[in-house]
């Protein structure tokens, strides 16, 4: 609908075979001549075509889906655009022969375009087309479509059509230039008929030690009566020897977990020498680019605490080092430093997490990059990794609790599991809340006579703290899973009394005034703008995001 002129014959250009050839319409500026053509799949499609144009502006495009306004893309090695690709000719081009396969079912939409540019012609300023040939197909299938392969190993697929041939069907399988030297396949070539309507044929990943990198390569099967089917082959270099990597932890061989990478890691973690949390060994994520992450993995069985040392060096705030032990893999946007993040010139920290229940928990450590950017050695690195089976786990009642100021709470601690000897529970308030609440004592003993223990916790007076704030509890032992206990202590509302005069209302019409549990700071008397000139109520001083509430 949108071409401005209709493709003709012609003979003042020599065909490619010395005859004539379809020419696109005369067309000006910001224009377009397009032939189009509807086929049902299976098919191959095969031409000559060549353009005589204004090189990188005026293109000859074949389209067979997707966007219908290209442009040539850029050459990174040149920064000049690309003259021809698969789909689209520019310039001054000679004929040349190209081919295209639809698999499947239903109908697939072609069309050759000749498109102008706002300025400027040069050459004939057309395209040509020539020795067209539509060919039915069969499809070819190959299971599975995708396999994994790590260096020197090798996977058999199972290669067939989708109908039973009458007659002989050869496929040729190809493996791509740039892949050369990753990938063999043997063999190279199979003959299907009605009596052998398949063949096995086997893919084997080259031994390369120089490999750092997983790269995804296509292995071709096509026939001259068959439409070509890529078979996806990911190969990944062999991870360093289980030992290896648990020298490098200082983790002895009975706790070294078994190692190994995501689907989305670009290149796997390996010893290295240039820091160590000891000054040995230690292991450092691979070098990767932008947009790109190096992960470490392990399942573990439940109840289970991790501890490790770990530093990153890295652009501050961009490149990132995460332990992930659940919820969302990608970057953490805004945060230089976390418990489970570290971002910039850190040093060598401490780290440990328990696992309560049963049950795996999967963790890893993915150093994870940005779009652009480096610093630093642009790496992570862990060492002294801790693995401990733990006995079971610590359970709190309740588990969290609303104080108000200058109130206090009872909660029962307990063990999963029945104890034959006594366990002692440390109980220690986060330092960042330890002028907000106390508990009543920093131990507890548990055993078999005595499986419970009662503390309590006691929100201080605190007539200068206005926002909500939420207090974290650690209870921790030995040998059983960690627990926490949240107390969250909202500021009291002013006596309602103080409350229903700044509002001008009398004590018998007065409600009765509260907050939310979600409001960040209480209302309060103000003498700097009431209606009538005297006291107001006025919201609480809040951040971003948050909500003060009556």
């Amino acid at each position: 609908d949108d071409s401005s002129a209709i493709w003709s014959t012609t003979s003042t250009v020599s065909g490619a075979t010395g005859g004539a050839a379809l020419r696109s319409g005369v067309i000006g500026h910001n224009q377009r001549s397009c032939l189009r053509a509807t086929l049902e799949r299976p098919v191959r499609v095969a031409f000559r075509w060549r353009v005589s144009s204004e090189a990188t502006l005026d293109l000859l495009y074949y389209n067979d889906g997707g966007q219908r306004n290209p442009v040539a893309p850029v050459n990174p090695e040149t920064n000049s655009r690309f003259t021809t690709g698969d789909k689209f000719l520019s310039g001054i081009v000679a004929w040349r022969d190209a081919s295209f396969d639809y698999s499947g079912s239903g109908s697939v939409d072609i069309e050759w375009c000749y498109i102008k540019s706002g300025d400027g012609k040069d050459g004939k300023d057309a395209g040509f087309l020539d020795r067209l040939q539509i060919i039915p197909l069969s499809d070819i299938i190959i299971a599975p479509p995708q396999v994994e392969l790590s260096e020197g190993s090798s996977t058999t697929l199972t290669l067939s059509l989708d109908m039973t041939p009458q007659s002989n069907v050869t496929v040729n399988l190809t493996v791509p230039e740039e892949s050369m030297d990753d990938l063999i396949t043997s063999p190279t070539q199979v003959v299907l008929s009605a009596s052998q309507p398949a063949a096995l044929i086997t893919i084997i990943a080259r031994k390369d030690s120089n490999a750092e990198v997983r790269e995804t390569h296509a292995v071709r099967a096509r026939g001259p009566t068959a439409a070509s089917t890529d078979v996806i082959v990911i190969t990944s270099p062999d991870p360093l020897p289980r030992d290896s990597l648990c020298a490098a932890l200082d983790i002895g061989e009975e706790d070294c977990p078994t190692f190994s990478t995501s689907d989305d890691s670009s290149a796997i973690w390996s010893a290295s020498a240039d820091s160590s949390a000891t000054g040995g060994m230690a292991l450092r994520s691979g070098a990767i680019e932008g947009s790109q992450r190096s992960c470490l993995r392990a399942t573990l069985e439940r109840p289970v605490r991790v501890a490790f040392r770990w530093r990153v060096s890295s652009e501050s705030g961009f490149d990132q080092l995460r332990y992930i032990d659940g919820g969302q893999r990608g970057l953490v946007p805004g945060i230089v430093t976390s418990d489970k993040l570290l971002s910039g010139e850190v040093a060598w920290e401490d780290a440990s997490f328990d696992y309560s229940g049963g049950g795996s928990v999967d963790i890893e450590w993915c150093y994870i990059k940005d779009g652009e950017g480096d610093a630093g050695s642009d790496a992570g690195y862990l060492d002294q990794l801790r693995i401990t089976r733990l006995s079971g786990s610590i359970i709190v009642s309740p588990s969290q609790a609303l104080l108000p100021e200058g109130s206090s709470a009872a909660f029962t601690l307990s063990l999963d599991k029945t104890t034959q000897s006594d366990v002692t529970l440390s109980l220690e308030v986060a330092e960042e809340s330890t002028r907000d609440i106390t508990i009543s004592s920093a131990q507890a003993v548990l055993s078999a006579g005595q499986p419970t223990a009662l503390i309590a916790i006691t929100a201080r007076e605190d007539g200068k703290t206005e926002p909500r704030e939420t207090h974290i509890v650690n209870v921790r032992s030995p040998a059983f899973a960690s627990a926490i206990i949240a107390v969250r202590t909202p500021p009291e509302l002013l006596p309602r009394a103080q409350l229903c005069a700044a509002l001008d209302i009398g004590e018998k019409g007065c409600p009765k005034l509260s907050t939310s549990d979600d409001s960040i700071a209480v209302w309060s008397v103000t003498a700097d703008g009431g209606a009538i000139g005297g006291m107001a109520l006025r919201s609480g001083a809040i951040g971003d995001s948050q909500r003060s509430c009556l």
